[in-house]
């Protein structure tokens, strides 16, 4: 019988419910393997990383952090789009160039 979205929200609300420890051993049991700290994830410390290494240069290029309280919501949403405008440009220059190689 195939599972119901009724049946998968219950799931979900008893996974809310989890403490931080009973999450780990559940993803344990899923993996097979035992996580000792999930902070420590290189993926996740990169982008941490990345992310620190960019606050300190809009700071400095621009003099505020992203708690000013100068800009409107839409303001911010206008921001938010053209960012995304832009990587949707970079991602179609790589798909070109990935055609190109192939």
């Amino acid at each position: 019988m195939m599972e119901t979205y009724a049946d998968r929200l219950k799931e979900f609300d008893e996974y809310i419910k989890e403490t931080p420890n009973e999450f780990k051993k559940r993803l344990d049991s899923l993996i097979g393997s035992t996580i000792t700290d999930p902070a420590k994830d290189k993926n996740v410390e990169n982008v941490v990383e990345q992310l620190r290494w960019r606050a300190e240069k809009g700071l400095l290029k621009y003099g505020v952090t992203t708690e000013r309280k100068d800009l409107s919501v839409i303001e911010w949403l206008q921001h938010l789009q053209e960012e995304l405008m832009d990587a949707s440009v970079y991602i179609e220059k790589l798909k070109n160039e990935i055609k190109k190689e192939d």
